[in-house]
């Protein structure tokens, strides 16, 4: 916890001066260096056939008897059952049940009951249900038959003798065949179209072997053709526009790996079809001309400079030192003082890395680290003028932190030490009898 405060000013790259741009030879020169980051990427031309199941769907009439017939098979998934927004009181036996159910009718509402036991609607809530989805059978029942807002009678659960009510009821929602024969349809044409897809495999597969061109099997297969004059690992054409290949995992990485005119295996697409892909042309990578890059060439020139002055500026600042006034007379509009800093604070005004090199130095030292303002590139050059210690007390808070974090991991470990020994000292059995009381699928005495 100890904190650090510094005063700060920012050398901007407008107070610093470098050198002429190279011209003629000096910049062919520098070029020399630096050509590697301007070399132009290889480009692939490639050809693409792809059966695309969606598109061939369209073309599909599934017979109707399959389509009554399926609907059959599959509605319950189309349907939505009754829900019922559930809630429970506990009781510790049947006569405070008894009573408390008898209380209701009598006009005693289940808000009423609950503030009578302290229990918060909250708490009695036990959620929204279908009568499937309720772990205990003859609870499901009960609730099921209840009118919203009634209370049941006292019901053993099992663990305990409750009273139940429903406050709120979604009825079910019942589909009929003509509510959903579109989506059936479009799911069967679906179907049929990948079953031909792979009908169609063969055709192309032996359209190819023999030596068909990917526009003749286009052509004679009705199948899509797309032909990409160039392309490069980035998806850009050689004109920098961006272009669009089927969304095919390894498609890609596939292209940019394949010999020229080879024939590949197909590769899947998510969707269930098929791409085939062929690359009949090749630009090699190449070193670009000055003449095509002269400006970027100098730009770099320009930053790269620009940052080994500033570098410099702010490792001589700080070296030299002495009344912070002097040293940024002529590099800073102004001098700032931080707030108290800590290891690790997020500062508008401060980034991480600053403060690590604050917490980095001795107290009237200067350290520096590169900064921004307004989107412009500085070095901030910063002293460390005061170092607040923490007291004891922040400390004790610290270390009784560190204690409520560990203790309930700690607890949780010896508890389960504690059963796994009993485990092995005693075995383990199930109590079959007591687990089929609390589902409710057994009777209850």
């Amino acid at each position: 916890n100890e904190q650090r405060i510094a005063e700060y000013f920012h050398v901007k790259q407008s107070a610093i001066k470098i050198g002429n741009i190279p011209a003629g030879e000096a910049l062919v020169t520098y070029y020399k260096t630096v050509i590697g980051q301007f070399a132009a990427p290889e480009y692939r031309g490639v050809e693409l056939l792809h059966l695309d199941p969606v598109k061939l769907a369209k073309t599909i009439k599934p017979n109707a008897t399959e389509v009554k017939e399926l609907y059959e098979l599959s509605k319950d998934s189309y349907n939505r059952a009754e829900t019922r927004e559930i809630s429970q009181i506990i009781y510790p036996n049947m006569e405070a049940a008894q009573a408390a159910y008898e209380q209701s009718l009598k006009g005693t509402t289940f808000a009423e009951l609950l503030a009578e036991q302290n229990i918060d609607v909250a708490n009695a809530t036990l959620g929204v249900f279908a009568k499937d989805g309720l772990p205990n059978k003859k609870m499901a029942d009960v609730v099921f038959d209840l009118d919203i807002n009634k209370i049941s009678m006292p019901v053993d659960i099992g663990l305990g003798i409750v009273l139940l009510s429903v406050s709120n009821i979604t009825p079910a929602d019942i589909k009929t065949f003509d509510d959903v024969k579109q989506i059936i349809e479009d799911k069967e044409s679906l179907r049929l179209a990948i079953d031909k897809i792979y009908e169609l495999r063969d055709d192309v597969e032996d359209e190819i072997a023999s030596g068909a061109t990917f526009k003749e099997v286009a052509d004679k297969l009705s199948i899509d053709l797309t032909i990409i004059s160039t392309l490069n690992n980035q998806l850009q054409d050689i004109e920098g526009g961006k272009v669009s290949i089927p969304a095919v995992n390894g498609l890609a990485q596939s292209i940019f790996t394949s010999e020229i005119d080879l024939d590949n295996d197909p590769l899947d697409t998510i969707s269930g079809g098929l791409i085939w892909f062929r690359v009949v042309n090749i630009i090699e990578t190449r070193d670009k001309k000055l003449t095509e890059v002269k400006d970027d060439v100098t730009a770099l020139w320009q930053s790269t400079e620009t940052d080994k002055a500033l570098l410099a500026k702010a490792k001589e600042l700080s070296k030299k030192g002495g009344d912070i006034d002097a040293l940024s007379n002529t590099f800073a509009d102004a001098i700032k003082t931080t707030t108290e800093l800590k290891r690790g604070d997020l500062n508008v005004d401060f980034s991480a890395q600053a403060i690590k090199a604050l917490f980095s130095v001795k107290q009237g030292e200067y350290t520096y680290i590169a900064g921004n303002v307004n989107d412009e590139k500085s070095y901030i050059v910063m002293q460390l003028k005061e170092i607040i210690a923490p007291n004891n007390q922040d400390v004790d808070n610290i270390n009784n932190q560190i204690r409520q974090a560990m203790a309930p991991n700690l607890a949780a470990t010896l508890i389960e030490s504690y059963v796994e020994n009993n485990k092995q000292v005693y075995g383990t059995a199930i109590n079959q009898p007591l687990i089929d009381r609390i589902v409710g699928e057994q009777p209850q005495y």
